[in-house]
């Protein structure tokens, strides 16, 4: 459908009240009931977000809770498409955003076990021909955003999809390389996704093939994330979802499309729910990313340059108190989503949204409706994973 056709489409979906949106069919019956308090939170947490859907300018929603390594609940709710009324089901794919970060940081991970990465080696060792002032940066530095490299902007020029389309990491680094630092490696915290970008630089020659190939083969397919991949705009995708932002006047619009080309380690991959809460899982349940050495480096925040405490850890963010949890979030056009673990627990939840800025505080959101999950008995009839 022609961009300006669809959005008349859904200013007159959008312009009268939100309607009770439908919840996507279950992915598959358990094989027992499950236990009353896993029952128990599901239904509250459906609840919610189907309250959620129904009252805010949100196009659709996607949820999964893994406990101990199996999902217990996998849901979607609302629309993939407004205007043709696709449903979000399971394997429905959305914009990961910021949350790829933590997903590049699973092939840091597997590289530094394998001996073929060193977290504090200069990255001009394994590119060589960078500009001077970013060679001394490490590869700890980068995951942390304490290398000083600058952050992306709207004004960089290459974010619209008719404008320029990046064919390898490599490519991307044009964006950034040659701008000075924005404060000395190691000094201060300095968020940015083209540290990821140059990252991925790292990854890629540290792995010895490209950064996508590498990703997938080491990461993805062993933790059975099969629908987690680049938003390669050159690619038909028919599952993923139509990109939504809201309107001056309140009501929902196509977003403003972009190519994610540029930053696919820092905000530029598709993935699903299930998908992240597999991810999330394989650091605390067994498989390549829960190794303690590994676990204590990921989740072990960074100092900065005054010796203070960054909160940051090997791209993941770290929340201390009443209940340690680790956790990233993600927002771009389009899309909003956050991955979050509870290691003591051995429950990940992690929820995905196709609105631009919707919904709006999405990690006291995961928090909420994690709670209910936390310390239950063991999950008889669980959802298994794929």
């Amino acid at each position: 459908m022609h961009v300006a056709a669809r959005r008349l489409v859904l200013l007159a979906l959008t312009a009268c009240a939100q309607p009770s949106l439908p919840t996507a069919p279950r992915p598959r019956a358990a094989a027992a009931e499950p236990a009353p308090q896993i029952a128990s939170a599901i239904a509250a947490g459906r609840a919610r977000l189907q309250a959620l859907v129904a009252a805010e300018p949100i196009a659709g929603l996607q949820v999964a809770v893994a406990l101990r390594g199996t999902i217990v609940w996998s849901e979607g709710f609302g629309f993939a498409d407004l205007a043709t009324r696709r449903v979000v089901e399971p394997r429905t794919t959305f914009r990961a955003a910021s949350v790829s970060k933590v997903i590049t940081v699973g092939l840091l991970a597997v590289l530094v076990q394998a001996g073929k990465l060193d977290l504090d080696a200069p990255i001009g060792h394994y590119l060589p021909k960078l500009p001077a002032h970013l060679a001394p940066i490490t590869a700890r530095q980068l995951a942390g955003h304490l290398a000083g490299v600058r952050h992306y902007t709207s004004a960089d020029g290459v974010r619209r999809v008719d404008e320029r389309h990046f064919a390898t990491v490599t490519d991307s680094l044009a964006n950034f390389q040659d701008d000075p630092l924005v404060t000395p490696p190691g000094a201060k915290y300095a968020y940015s996704s083209y540290g990821f970008v140059l990252l991925s630089a790292v990854l890629e020659a540290a792995a010895g093939a490209p950064f996508l190939d590498a990703l997938a083969a080491q990461v993805l397919a062993p933790l059975g994330m099969r629908d987690t991949g680049p938003d390669d705009v050159t690619r038909i995708r028919p599952a993923r979802t139509v990109l939504y932002q809201r309107s001056d006047a309140g009501t929902l619009v196509d977003a403003d499309a972009t190519d994610p080309s540029s930053k696919w380690a820092g905000g530029g991959m598709l993935t699903t729910s299930e998908d992240l809460v597999r991810f999330a899982s394989g650091h605390v349940h067994g498989g390549p990313l829960a190794a303690p050495a590994i676990a204590a480096t990921l989740f072990t925040s960074q100092i900065d340059g005054d010796g203070k405490p960054t909160g940051v850890g090997i791209g993941w963010r770290i929340a201390d108190g009443d209940r340690r949890h680790f956790h990233h979030a993600g927002a771009m056009d389009g899309a909003r989503s956050i991955v979050l673990v509870y290691p003591d627990a051995q429950l990940a939840i992690a929820i995905l949204s196709n609105t631009t800025g919707r919904p709006g505080p999405i990690h006291e959101l995961a928090i909420d409706l994690a709670a209910p999950f936390l310390d239950p008995p063991n999950p008889a009839g669980a959802v298994p994973g794929r």
